[in-house]
């Protein structure tokens, strides 16, 4: 069969369900004030549930001496505690996703961070909370923050003079925030 006739008749399908459900697209702009790209897409499961996903890649330069890159993938089902989109809500959050991170000052966690390079990934798996602001039929401001444990496993090594035998590999189970941010959200066909 036509390839073009399959992918019609798999996007018709899809679409009929997709109709009376509402659709959100949301951008946080905190990451984005970090350098990180991000997009996230929420379909409403009920009158008070929702599933999102969200995509995240930080756009800076990695020819310095100190940089931050990553990307990870955030899935996440919400509780709306009053209806979808409304108000307060309760969430379950995973994420997964690679860094590379070199130079870069976080005294209170690893005072050695600042000469060392780590590359590596993460998953991990958390609660959230967070409260949308109304502002128009279409559009909210939400206000979020999720916290949870996370299994990295990366490579360290000093940024001068590295070696392979001054390098180390290390696997760890961290507190880290899932999800922290304020973002904006466009509601399509925005029946609450």
């Amino acid at each position: 069969m036509n390839k073009r006739v399959i992918l019609s008749l798999l996007l018709g399908c899809c679409w009929v369900p997709l109709q009376a459900q509402q659709f959100a697209l949301k951008s946080n702009a905190l990451y984005w004030s970090w350098g990180t790209a991000n997009l996230g897409a929420e379909l409403a499961l009920s009158r008070r549930s929702t599933f999102s996903v969200t995509g995240n890649y930080n756009l800076r330069p990695s020819d310095r001496d100190y940089c931050i890159q990553a990307w990870f993938v955030q899935p996440e089902y919400r509780y709306w505690l009053t209806g979808k989109y409304t108000r307060a809500y309760v969430g379950a959050n995973l994420l997964a996703g690679q860094y590379d991170i070199r130079g870069i000052r976080l005294p209170w966690i690893y005072k050695r961070m600042i000469n060392s390079r780590y590359t590596g990934w993460a998953i991990a798996a958390g609660g959230s909370f967070g409260y949308a602001f109304y502002l128009s039929p279409h559009w909210n401001i939400e206000v979020m923050a999720g916290v949870g444990a996370a299994y990295v496993k990366y490579r360290g090594e000093p940024l001068h003079g590295a070696t392979e035998s001054s390098s180390w590999r290390r696997r760890r189970i961290l507190p880290v925030l899932t999800e922290v941010g304020v973002s904006a959200v466009y509601l399509f066909n925005s029946r609450k």
